[in-house]
């Protein structure tokens, strides 16, 4: 008598067939031939399912499900998230209006200074690959924990530092532990809501970290400074301690594929010796299952099998290699997943080698990079020639884009959601990814205009009213645009959240990086030789520069010009962003 029909696993990469793992009767008296024959019976009710028994990977059921958990407790958790999220933020900005102080105290040259700034900025983008890679293999709880402690020792060190080498080496530390709560917060928020509810809650869970700059700091020397993140790291470790962990192991691919790499190693070993014929274990629970991730299969519910007869064919294949190993000892129940197993590299390149993927890490890079910008170059701007602002006075300029960043995050994600679920009603309650870009049309239409107009009226020196009406809205447009293309890179990657946010944040950092050295260059012209110890060296008053580059004109038209490129992704997404997915699925060339 053979176990339940199969259910198939849809995932955006390939279909997974779930093999139970059954006990026959027969095979406690019986050999080979009669365990084949049953799990020749099982491969049949595999083969013979019908459409109707696949589920989303998303969707498997797990036990104390995050998506069932109460409303108050969904949003304590976004709250607990958005919080951390500060201290990346915080990070920054605390740490720009202090170079003056370190150069003179710990005798640091631009270069080390600046290389403090490159390194961290490149750290923080391009550590969650590993974060994630983790995450998905141990759960996020732990990832948060470990990572904020790290951060928190970190600022310690740094705010004790007697040398410049020191300071530089902690500033790494903490990059990579304030990392993790950028990019693993929306694969959190991937395990509590479904796509519908997701543009709103990742809007509160970015508008977490403001841009605030020198207002906040103007008290601080530059160890306090420190001081103050090692106190707000401790608050969100103590936070994290009674975080309930929302990642669930049957609804990760790539805990999955690793779980099948240590099966098939593991049988391997197992040929060498002798086989034994005895009868299986049984599953420690009702419904254990063992997943075997295909390939080149219909990935996604709403397309179905087009091509029925190859699903088939690969599901029996997966099927057998269950038998074989079932047939050497190898049980699902015994692999226990470590460290070692997790592979950071192939999650990316499952991101990276989808052409829809692409595009939307490169828009996501450019909107994040225009961002950058606008907070390394208005310090050039608002304390120059004739605003002549403090620091403090700047930090103010800048919260209008801040406070935009914040307005466009909330109601940017509750205009996306409602859209989504109008989208989803016309197309008879089916969703596709591309249906939260249709979201962002109104901000695509004006956040090049906002743009240009911050361009001139800076480069015209108009009343400060001017620019800081139109940095709130530029603000507000991008961040209403990047926060829907965030929700989108969760949407159109499921089972795959983190690494997907984990890829973005590295198209984001190196973006950012270069975007903070080609900016001031093509601002203005400087009698030094590179972009940071200029930035470094203007904030101590040291130089006079000459506005004889592009200026805020130019720079800023530039930008407009940039961010069209970046629109134009995103509509070239919604037209053909779903017919790409559906060929890929049916393996036609696209």
């Amino acid at each position: 008598m053979s176990g339940p029909k199969a259910p198939i696993y849809i995932t955006e990469d390939a279909a997974q067939t779930i093999v139970p793992v059954t006990s026959h009767a027969a095979d406690e008296v019986s050999g080979p031939p009669q365990r084949q024959a049953a799990q020749d019976i099982d491969r049949k009710a595999i083969q013979n399912t019908p459409q109707s028994a696949l589920l989303d990977i998303e969707h498997q059921p797990v036990d104390d499900d995050p998506r069932l958990w109460s409303k108050n407790r969904k949003i304590t958790i976004v709250a607990i998230i958005a919080f951390a999220t500060l201290a990346p933020t915080f990070s920054v900005n605390l740490y720009n209006p202090a170079f003056a102080q370190i150069k003179k105290e710990l005798h640091a040259t631009n270069g080390q200074i600046a290389l403090s700034l490159a390194l961290f900025i490149l750290v923080q983008g391009n550590a969650p690959i590993i974060w994630s890679a983790v995450s998905e293999i141990k759960g996020r709880k732990i990832v948060y924990i470990v990572s904020m402690l790290l951060f928190c020792i970190g600022s310690a060190i740094c705010g004790a530092a007697k040398d410049m080498k020191v300071l530089i080496g902690m500033r790494i530390v903490q990059a990579a532990g304030s990392s993790s709560v950028l990019n693993l917060g929306a694969g959190t928020l991937s395990d509590m809501y479904d796509p519908h509810e997701r543009g709103t809650m990742m809007g509160i869970y970015f508008a977490g970290g403001p841009i605030i700059g020198g207002g906040l700091t103007a008290g601080f020397s530059w160890r306090a400074t420190f001081w103050f993140l090692v106190i707000f790291a401790g608050v969100s470790l103590g936070t994290f301690v009674f975080l309930p962990d929302t990642w669930r192991r049957e609804r990760s691919t790539s805990y999955q594929a690793a779980k099948q790499r240590a099966l098939k190693e593991r049988a391997k070993r197992s040929q060498a010796g002798t086989p034994t014929w005895s009868r299986a274990p049984s599953p420690t629970r009702s419904g254990t299952v063992t997943p075997i991730i295909g390939a080149n299969t219909p990935t996604d519910l709403t397309q179905g099998y087009e091509d029925k007869k190859k699903a088939q064919e690969q599901v029996a294949n997966a099927a057998t290699t269950v038998v074989k190993s079932e047939k050497h000892g190898v049980q699902d129940e015994d692999i226990k997943l470590s460290i070692t197993d997790v592979n950071p590299i192939s999650p990316i390149w499952h991101i990276l080698k989808e052409r829809s993927n692409l595009c939307i890490l490169f828009a996501s890079a450019l909107l994040f990079a225009y961002q950058y910008a606008v907070a390394f170059t208005a310090a050039l701007t608002f304390a120059g020639e004739p605003y002549n602002y403090n620091s403090i006075k700047v930090g103010l300029v800048l919260l209008s884009f801040g406070l935009g960043n914040l307005s466009g995050s909330i109601l940017g994600g509750r205009w996306s959601d409602r859209v989504l679920g109008q989208l989803k009603a016309k197309n008879g309650g089916e969703s596709v990814p591309e249906m939260r870009l249709q979201s962002t049309k109104p901000a695509l239409i004006f956040l090049p205009f906002f743009v240009i107009a911050y361009a001139w009226m800076c480069e015209k020196h108009v009343n400060i009213a001017g620019p800081v009406v139109v940095l709130f809205f530029s603000g507000f447009c991008a961040i209403w645009i990047y926060s829907s293309t965030l929700a989108y890179i969760v949407d159109s990657n499921p089972g795959r959240a983190s690494s997907a946010i984990a890829t973005n944040s590295s198209f984001r950092g190196i973006s950012g990086l270069i975007a903070a050295e080609i900016s001031v260059p093509l601002k203005v012209r400087w009698p030094y030789p590179t972009y940071l110890s200029r930035l470094i060296d203007f904030g101590m008053g040291a130089c006079v520069c000459e506005k004889n580059a592009l200026g805020d004109g130019g720079l800023y038209t530039l930008w407009a010009g940039l961010l069209v490129i970046c629109e134009a992704l995103i509509i070239l997404l919604i037209w053909r962003g779903g017919k790409w997915r559906a060929a890929r699925q049916q393996g036609l060339p696209v």
